[in-house]
């Protein structure tokens, strides 16, 4: 079964799966959020899209509730809120997922039925959007909502069924999230019926054109394609490659061998010259092509390379050095964190919820990390030897790219189980980095998004946006300073993501 490319940015994901009558929600997300039933909410096998259950709303005062907070706030992020319905009635309105205190005007968000089945979005209650499309009573439909930059859609069964623009943000209202019930007097507002697999992807608009709904459960775990790990350009182990070829037409040879006539790959790798000590820091092929030469033989006719290599002239000298950071041909994409564990049954991926590390030099290094819904993984981690922690972006066309942020053998872990959440912290120390007073300036890094600069005695200290390529022993620019990094504490968690930087004088 196929992995979610997003999975990192799923906020809340409900299977509705369990036994009859059970009044246990679990978030299957790697947030693990806790999730109160109310008014008699659970969930029923006499009506199910997958799983073989769902969960039942009766239209009358059960629904779902989901603390202010838990989910982060969309305000103008891009986003899809989606999910698989069976109503059994339309006599009233009813809502599908809310947040919105009718008494107290914290009105934040509306995703809801009419009595004539149309489907309607209502933000702050100033921005609507409406369907001419209805549901039918007694059957599966799965909706959506997606907002894509400043466009906003209600899909119905994969079709654009309403659409607008605005740049309204979602006000942050004090004020739970709730399936099945809008909150106001009177309560007519409940959903009568069933609802299967609800999803909410954060910072994604997943549906732009027509598509085909889901014809299986959403997917619980990230998608993994190959990986390889060698030691990078300061000797630290990282995963150094995601190689994929995109797309291949093979012919014959002048000598009848097959041989590829197109292809594209996508890699970062990193590996020694036949000379001892060329590495490729971030090698990208973006197109290859290639035909015979004039003595026959395959020649390439045209690439592009992105590459930080060097090696030593035939004088011994160093010859010159090219230089390319792979970050730059990024863009304005959303990363996020995953993690593997090394196991006497080979590498596992592992879902995180947060993670920090403190990466320095004169010391050893510490690593933890948090797996939230970890049943599925206890085996894995009982004989995991090391957790290596990973920064992976998606690029358009599918292309990933992953780089090792930091890794520890599994020294501590600590398992928290409750009513609804079953957690496991790893911790361990590894190596520190061998100190550099006078570091290659091919590795000097700017550091961005500066937080706060902090100047005293033990030297200076900058908290800025995580940089990918940033470890111990590097120079490092922050406004008007410049100082070779001895520690970088990483702290990330579902809501941030940054880094404080530091020198010891």
């Amino acid at each position: 079964m196929a992995g979610d490319t997003y999975f990192s940015s799923v906020s809340l994901l409900l299977h509705m799966d369990g036994a009859d009558g059970s009044t246990t929600f679990t978030d299957s997300s790697s947030n693990a959020l806790t999730v109160t039933p109310n008014g008699g909410a659970q969930i029923k096998t006499a009506q199910s899209k997958f799983g073989g259950a769902s969960g039942y709303f009766d239209g009358t005062g059960y629904y779902l509730s989901i603390a202010d907070g838990d989910i982060p706030e969309f305000s103008n992020l891009s986003f899809t809120f989606e999910a698989w319905i069976y109503t059994t009635s339309l006599t009233n309105y009813q809502t599908i997922f809310s947040k919105w205190v009718e008494s107290t005007y914290n009105r934040s968000f509306l995703f809801y039925i009419l009595s004539n089945g149309e489907v309607a979005l209502n933000v702050n209650n100033n921005f609507f959007l409406q369907t001419s499309t209805t549901i039918s009573i007694n059957t599966w439909t799965h909706v959506a909502v997606t907002r894509n930059s400043n466009t906003w859609k209600i899909w119905i069964n994969g079709v654009d069924s309403a659409s607008n623009t605005s740049s309204a943000s979602v006000l942050n209202y004090a004020t739970p999230w709730e399936i099945g019930r809008k909150n106001q007097s009177g309560g007519i507002w409940f959903f009568n019926g069933y609802i299967d697999d609800f999803r909410v992807t954060n910072g994604v608009a997943r549906y732009t054109s027509t598509f085909t709904p889901p014809t299986s459960a959403f997917p619980d775990f990230a998608d993994v394609l190959a990986y390889s790990s060698a030691a990078g350009p300061l000797g630290a182990p990282s995963v150094q490659g995601l190689i994929e070829p995109r797309a291949l037409v093979l012919d014959s040879g002048p000598l009848g061998q097959p041989q590829f006539l197109a292809q594209q790959w996508a890699a970062i790798s990193s590996a020694p010259s036949m000379l001892g000590d060329l590495q490729a820091v971030a090698n990208q092929w973006a197109a290859i092509a290639s035909a015979p030469s004039m003595l026959g033989d395959v020649a390439a006719l045209g690439w592009q390379l992105f590459a930080h290599a060097s090696a030593p002239s035939m004088l011994g000298a160093a010859s010159p050095l090219a230089v390319h950071d792979f970050t730059g041909q990024l863009g304005d994409v959303i990363t996020y964190y995953v993690m593997d564990l090394s196991t006497p049954g080979g590498t596992v991926r592992t879902p995180i919820s947060s993670w920090q590390a403190t990466l320095q030099t004169g010391a050893s290094n510490y690593v933890q990390c948090v797996v939230p819904a970890v049943l599925p993984y206890v085996d894995s981690i009982n004989v995991a030897t090391e957790f290596v922690v990973s920064r992976r972006v998606v690029l358009p066309g599918d292309v990933v790219i992953e780089y090792e942020m930091a890794s520890a053998p599994v020294q501590t872990t600590t398992f928290d189980q409750g009513p609804s959440r079953y957690t496991c912290t790893l911790s361990g120390y590894s190596t520190g980095f061998a100190p550099d007073e006078d570091p290659s300036a091919a590795y000097n890094r700017t550091l961005q998004d500066i937080r706060n600069i902090s100047i005293n005695q033990g030297g200076v200290r900058v908290r800025c946006s995580i940089d990918w390529l940033l470890r111990p022993s590097m120079r490092v620019t922050a406004g008007s300073n410049t100082f070779i990094v001895s520690f970088i504490n990483y702290y990330v968690s579902n809501n941030d993501a940054y880094m404080d930087v530091g020198e010891r004088t």
